[in-house]
């Protein structure tokens, strides 16, 4: 026996609206060009964050609410493979519903004293810090795979102990690394060159 939906005329209206308002916001994100980090100084300090946050933020919560919808109207239909099918699918709304504020949070902060990083998830976000009066030398290195697709490290030696640390370079802290060298270099920082002898590399 197949499996039939019942499906009313206002559902159907619904469902299509839901379907092609879908397909034009994922439209957006590839065919409209936004400037992928915004850059606010504020007097000696740099913040760079990601100036389409706010659109995949509202993309990825449309698309859970979407989600939530239709898997409401699965649930409700008397067979149980559409219930659980609209289980599975009301859960992966409220997944995405609840990640997606993750990305508005991102931001490098760049100082004369210290540059610091928050990226992650948006309820338990990774902060890194680091002072410049606390390292001696300041490198970009080149990852090995299997890196999360960060071809780029910054890496650097501390002042105490000769611990090496590394940051794998995103796009945020892509765009910073040139402010990072010019405020590493006024505080005497030691430069060293990156995978193709230059000190900044050309992929980046």
């Amino acid at each position: 026996m197949a499996l039939e939906i019942q499906v009313s005329r206002k559902q159907k209206i619904i469902s299509r609206v839901i379907i092609v308002l879908l397909i034009l916001s994922i439209l957006a994100i590839h065919l409209l060009h936004f400037e992928h980090v915004r850059i606010k100084k504020e007097g000696d300090t740099t913040i760079y964050t990601s100036a389409d946050s706010l659109i995949w933020a509202v993309q990825t919560g449309f698309l859970g609410f979407a989600a939530v919808i239709i898997g409401t109207f699965y649930g409700r239909q008397r067979h149980i493979f559409f219930k659980l099918a609209g289980v599975a699918i009301v859960l992966i709304g409220l997944f995405c519903l609840f990640n997606s504020p993750t990305g508005l949070n991102h931001q490098v902060v760049v100082t004369p004293d210290y540059f610091s990083q928050r990226i992650g998830t948006w309820y338990s976000p990774v902060n890194t810090k680091v002072e410049f009066k606390q390292i001696k030398y300041i490198e970009i290195g080149e990852n090995n795979s299997g890196n999360d697709g960060l071809k780029y490290y910054l890496g650097f030696v501390l002042n105490t102990n000769d611990t090496e640390l590394r940051i794998n370079i995103n796009d945020l802290l892509k765009k910073a690394v040139p402010e990072i060298y010019s405020r590493a270099a006024k505080a005497n920082i030691l430069i060293g060159d990156g995978p193709d002898r230059e000190q900044i590399p050309f992929g980046l």
